[in-house]
């Protein structure tokens, strides 16, 4: 599909689960910022003082640190019951500025937040331990268990953003029957205050943006409907900050800003092309033949382009429509349950027009029996499969234990991808031919492998847009697209042989170095390649 297309489609997709919210009077959205004051005194006179500290990016060193925290504990002996193992947690969230921060989302956990938690966070205040401020800025959490106890704000209520972090937090020990203090500050500097903007300056919406020091991983925001981002409570150093490689036309310049200081003023990224013309979408319209009696209750279908799939069909009886596809090249896949069971050919979907796809025919089913042959010196090794048909989007997940065999059955026929995986084996992949009502067979050869670092740098510190490890036979130990970006480190499992690691840049640089595996010994030196 066209590549302006895809770009659409993934800043639609990342807008829908982005919730960005342009700064208030006084504080920035969708990143952290410092914590407040807090005092503790204790009945038995113990201090408990616990110093807070700023959560940066998932992937990256948060440099900035947070005032100390205090937190004030009045150690009234709750009422014997449930209540005796459990404390209150009481305070106020302001802004910079020191006034009242309403509507804040305080949680309290007994355990520190994920990175997954944060890279999707969904936080708001009816969840268990959480709670929203007043107009005054206040807030109080009952029935917090007692012990170690992580506090976080957030300066509204997370529905699936992405990259979230919180504005302020701390962490401290809460005693039963006690009721704790936090002042919690909001301040959103050092920070970057940016636009995006295409040529003829229509704003870029739904982008992902970065901003990176360079040698160290990327922070990221997404642009609003005006194509305004920001980055709060970063290290006072030059940033880079970019739009990644997917959201730029083949040929044209990245759209990107070197060394930028924080609270240096509005940060202006302008596109060096214009808006993509968006097209008219079509319709496509279909039904389904279950020939091969492979539907089991109800069905649904899918469309897919090879990287994206569109799930919105109204089914009547065996018909379904598509309305508002994108124009471009895509194919429909049928499903029982989750498993595929038959595929139409591929088609070219034109802006306004109805494609009409007729009757999809469902084949009996074939079964592949996969054999695996562990090296002796991981005989008893547990073995992780992944089997998927040729331009299906979705595959099954397979489990050989310490088996040495294992029957698929019921297989859509055609061409299957095999991969094989487990600790100490290196990745193997493999091809196999299913035929209807037959049962076909595939052995994968799996080799003896030792975790060994790899190392890319881009001296121009642009985002990588492809990097690739194979033998000198070609199979391929490991590659990366262009949704992946920053210097990477990685350990990847490589047998006995020789190797080439590539990658490119998303400058155009494009470098290679040629390694071995002489041996499988753990601790080998890293390779490493640097892109010019």
């Amino acid at each position: 599909m066209d590549r302006r297309i895809a770009v659409i489609a993934l800043a639609v997709a990342a807008a829908a689960i982005a919730l960005l919210l342009w700064p208030r009077a006084r504080v920035a959205p969708d990143a952290p910022a410092t914590g407040g004051a807090a005092t503790v005194a204790a009945t038995d006179a113990a201090d408990a003082a616990a110093a807070g500290a700023p959560a940066g990016d998932p992937d990256r060193a948060e440099t900035s640190t947070a005032p100390q925290q205090d937190v004030r504990v009045d150690a009234t002996p709750a009422s014997a019951g449930a209540d005796a193992a459990t404390f209150a947690i009481v305070g106020t969230v302001v802004g910079e500025d020191g006034a009242p921060f309403a509507n804040a989302i305080v949680i309290a956990r007994t355990r520190s937040l994920a990175a997954s938690e944060l890279r999707t966070g969904r936080f708001g205040a009816t969840k268990p331990g959480s709670t929203a401020t007043d107009g005054a800025g206040r807030f109080r959490i009952d029935h917090v268990p007692a012990g170690t106890v992580h506090v976080y704000a957030f300066p509204h209520e997370m529905r699936r953003q992405l990259w979230t972090e919180p504005w302020a937090e701390t962490e401290f020990e809460g005693r039963a029957g006690s009721e704790v203090q936090w002042q919690a500050r909001i301040d959103p500097h050092p920070q970057i205050v940016g636009v995006a903007r295409y040529k003829n300056g229509a704003p870029i919406e739904g982008a992902i943006v970065t901003a990176r020091i360079r040698g160290e991983q990327p922070v990221h925001v997404v642009t609003d409907k005006q194509g305004r981002f920001l980055f709060v409570r970063l290290p006072p150093e030059p940033h880079d900050v970019e739009l990644p490689a997917i959201f730029v036309p083949d040929g044209a310049r990245p759209v990107a800003a070197r060394g930028v200081w924080p609270d240096h003023g509005l940060l202006e990224l302008v596109a060096s092309f214009d808006e993509p013309q968006q097209q008219v979408p079509g319709s496509v319209i279909g039904s389904v033949l279950d020939t091969g009696n492979r539907l089991l209750g109800s069905f649904s279908v899918t469309l897919h382009d090879g990287s994206n799939a569109n799930t919105r069909a109204r089914i009547t009886e065996r018909s379904f429509r598509f309305e508002d596809v994108p124009p471009g090249r895509w194919r429909a896949i049928v499903y029982s349950g989750r498993e595929p069971v038959c595929a139409s050919d591929w088609i070219q979907v034109r802006p306004g027009e109805v494609t009409d796809l007729g009757a999809i025919a469902t084949e009996p089913g074939g079964s592949l029996l996969l054999r695996v042959e562990r090296p002796k010196e991981h005989a008893d090794a547990p073995v992780d499969a992944y089997v998927i048909r040729a331009g299906v989007d979705r595959g099954l997940d397979l489990h050989f234990g310490s088996r040495s065999e294992l029957t698929v059955d019921n297989l859509t026929p055609g061409e299957f991808r095999v991969s094989c995986w487990g600790e100490g084996i290196a990745h193997a992949d493999s091809a196999a031919t299913v035929a209807a009502g037959r049962t076909s067979e595939a052995t994968l050869r799996l080799r003896a492998a030792v975790r060994r670092e790899v190392v890319v740098e881009f001296a121009d510190e642009r985002a990588p847009l492809h990097i690739r490890i194979a033998d000198d036979r070609g199979a391929v130990y490991f590659d990366t697209g262009p949704f992946w970006s920053g210097p990477l480190s990685r350990k990847v499992p490589l047998p006995l042989g020789s190797f080439t690691l590539s990658a490119r840049g998303e400058s155009g640089a494009e470098q290679s170095v040629a390694f071995a595996m002489t041996s499988l010994d753990d601790g080998q030196p890293p390779v490493r390649l640097v892109v010019r």
